[in-house]
Formats: structure tokens, sequence, C-alpha cells
């Protein structure tokens, strides 16, 4: 039987290697911090165009399924989700037709 002994971050590291490690976080910071301010966009970028939004919006309203949806633009229900919180229904709540 093996134990697993988890160990604090810098644990078991060199005054040196300490320093390194600081340091490297230190210029990670700094260039994220740069890239911010000249407008850059970080992350991933996003699988859905804002045209597939306003499309996927228009066909959930019409009563499509979130499952087909997903199926149909290639990208996880979960994504489909965020696509519909991004966007207003064009149809108010309490006219939209009943879904099963």
């Amino acid at each position: 039987m093996s134990v697993m002994i988890e160990e604090e971050p810098g644990e078991g590291l060199t005054p040196d290697e300490e320093a390194m490690r600081r340091e490297l976080g230190a210029r990670t910071r700094a260039g994220l911090e740069r890239a911010r301010a000249l407008g850059q966009k970080l992350g991933q970028p996003p699988k859905l165009t804002p045209t597939k939004d306003s499309e996927i919006r228009a066909a959930r309203d019409a009563g499509v399924p979130v499952r087909e949806l997903a199926r149909r633009y290639k990208v996880g229900e979960d994504t489909i989700r965020r696509s519909l919180a991004r966007t207003k229904p064009a149809i108010p709540p309490d006219q939209s037709p009943k879904r099963p």
C-alpha cells in the first residue's frame, strides 16, 4: 500500500529555486496586466459567434430543445445555455410556446 503525501506549494525547494519561482510569478502577473492594459482579450476564444448566438436564441424561442441545438452546433449543452444567457428572448417568457 502506498501513501500519497501532499506537499505545500514551494515545499522542498531550495532558497534559489523559491526565489526563481516568485520571480516567474511576478513576471507572469506583470505580463497579464500589460496585456489587459493594451486591451488584449485573454483566454480561449468563444466557440460561438454573435451571429450564432442570435440563431440559437431564435431556435430556442421557437421551441428547439437545448440538446438538439448542442448537437446541431457541435458544442456542449452548457455552451448553448451560456449563449442563451448572453441573449435576450425575442418573445416575452409569459407568451413563449410551452416546452414539454
